[in-house]
């Protein structure tokens, strides 16, 4: 339990044509956050979309956990190298 930093940084490539995103970071399966919704394209190379974040919360029970969820409609996205999802505690 305690204060956690959440730090996301993803790289998103659409794998075909264009796809309509939306990212959301998760507590216990219920979004917390989410950016606002934005496309994704397979052209190179500019193509590349970096999404990054942070976000301070609470735990407040040891099963308490955080998970990110890519919707994303049309086309599929893959997320690449250089993205990261990581937590720090800062305060008990």
């Amino acid at each position: 339990t305690g204060y956690y930093k959440i730090d996301v940084t993803l790289n998103l490539l659409g794998s075909t044509g264009v796809a309509s995103v939306i990212v959301f970071l998760r507590k216990l399966g219920s979004n917390i956050l989410q950016t606002q919704e934005f496309n994704v394209t397979n052209a190179s190379p500019q193509s590349l979309i970096p999404v990054s974040f942070s976000y301070i919360d609470q735990a407040t029970v040891i099963t308490d956990y955080y998970d990110i969820l890519i919707q994303t409609t049309g086309f599929g996205v893959n997320v690449v190298t250089g993205s990261s999802f990581s937590i720090q505690r800062i305060q008990a």
